[in-house]
Parts: C-alpha cells; structure tokens; sequence
C-alpha cells in the first residue's frame, strides 16, 4: 500500500499565486491542485491520499520560540476567506483533509509518514518544504511537485551531504531563515 501526504496550503498557495487573477481564481487553484495531486497520486501508484491542512493558531514552537515564522507573508485575504470552501472541494473529490487544533500540518504530516512507514507503507511527502527531507529513508520520500524532483536517501544525501537522520542537528545548528529560527551563536 501506498500513502501519499499533501502539504495542503504548500500545494494550494503556490498555485494560487500562479493562477491568473480575477473571478475564477480560487476555482483555477481548486482544480490545478486536484490535476497536480492527482498526476502525483498517479505516478506514485496511490493507495490512499490524505490532505493535511492546519489551523492558524499558537503552537508549541511559538511559545519556544516567539519570533517564529515572523517574516512569513500572511495568506492573501481571498484565499483565506474561501478556505473552507477549498477543503469542501477536495472532500466532494474524494481526498479526506486533516487538521489538528494546536497543531502545524508539518507535524500531523510527519506522524502521519513516520507511522504509515512503521506500518509497512510505502509514503510519499507533496511538499516544497526541505524540513521533510529528514524523514526520507527506504518508505518515505518527499516529492516537490513545481520542480518535479523526488527526495530519496540517495538525492537528500547529494542535496545536502548528510543522511536525512543528521538533518534536525544540522539545521539546529545552523538555523533555518524560513521559519526565522537563529541557530547556534
């Protein structure tokens, strides 16, 4: 069995960004996600697909650390305002959409990986976001579908020069501008 695990607003604002402005745009993104997810789920041979999404809201790591994800842009007022009614879609199309109060979606998404891949799933990871590079290992891969390339053990090693298990110290240690993390002094 195969799971694939969408970074949903990774996949949604991206496309959103990209689809033309006016009246339709929500619509455009709808269903260029849905095309997108579906091209991946194709080639990965899918299973199961789950969406996972998150509440904006405080975490743990806010509370840790305040400055956290500061510089992030907000999410442009319409999408934020059709929100529900883009999770609406994907259920009508058949893609279950998660989210945890409290929570960020790349938690629920690596739980989700690393119990998934425990359970003898082979897992893929739609998202742009390097942090789930250090989940990678012989069930789970992370796929950026914008640049069409698949981590695996072998490329995240080439990418980065370590194996994905030493990536949490490595950017410990050295930071992470994304999420306006500093890293050691």
């Amino acid at each position: 069995m195969k799971l694939l695990i969408v970074d949903a607003m990774n996949l949604i604002r991206r496309i959103y960004a990209a689809a033309p402005e006016g009246a339709l745009q929500i619509e455009a993104t709808q269903s260029r996600c849905l095309s997108a997810i579906a091209r991946n789920a194709e080639q990965f041979a899918t299973t199961h697909a789950v969406m996972v999404f998150e509440q904006k809201c405080q975490t743990w790591r806010h509370q840790m650390w305040p400055d956290y994800k500061l510089n992030r842009p907000p999410m442009p007022e319409e999408l934020h305002q059709k929100l529900e009614q883009v999770t609406e879609y994907f259920i009508a199309n058949g893609l279950p959409c998660l989210d945890l109060a409290g929570w960020e979606a790349d938690d629920v998404i690596a739980t989700l990986a690393d119990k998934a891949a425990f359970a003898g799933l082979q897992v893929m990871i739609l998202s742009t976001d390097k942090g789930f590079c250090q989940l990678v290992n012989d069930r789970v891969v992370v796929r950026n579908h914008f640049d069409r390339f698949t981590y695996d053990r072998l490329m995240v090693e080439q990418k980065f020069g370590l194996d994905p298990h030493q990536l949490v110290d490595y950017w410990a240690l050295t930071g992470d501008s994304t999420n306006h993390l500093p890293g050691v002094a």
